[in-house]
């Protein structure tokens, strides 16, 4: 599925516009977060409707680890997770990350584990 149909369908106020062509395809300025909502669910042709339906959310790791915090949890453990699969199956080759000034980046976080307790 195509990031344009990703944003006239999604619902949810996605920014984005196409701002160049290239052999590649079309590169699109938007969000983190909205890149991360249509990465992760553009493979799927079959569930596409349903897929449209659910929000994801998307933290970065300093977000989670801040939003944990000020709800006055007590960090134990925090790691990314990342599956080469994933990143070489759905994402190299079919998705490139810019930053804002334009130079090609890491695709983002898509998974991480916080342990965190309430002090007593």
């Amino acid at each position: 599925q195509s990031f344009l149909d990703f944003t006239s369908r999604f619902g949810r106020g996605v920014e984005g516009e196409q701002i160049s062509q290239d052999s590649f395809g079309p590169t699109y300025k938007t969000k983190l977060r909205w890149l991360y909502e249509y990465i992760f669910r553009k493979d799927y042709h079959n569930n596409w409707e349903t897929e449209l339906e659910e929000l994801y959310g998307f933290w970065t790791m300093n977000e989670a680890l801040t939003l944990v915090g000020e709800a006055g949890f007590e960090m134990l453990h925090s790691e990314r997770v990342r599956n080469p699969w994933i990143i070489e199956n759905r994402l190299r080759g079919k998705i490139r990350v810019f930053d804002g000034q334009g130079n090609a980046v890491d695709f983002p976080d898509y998974q991480m584990i916080v342990v965190a307790q309430k002090p007593l």
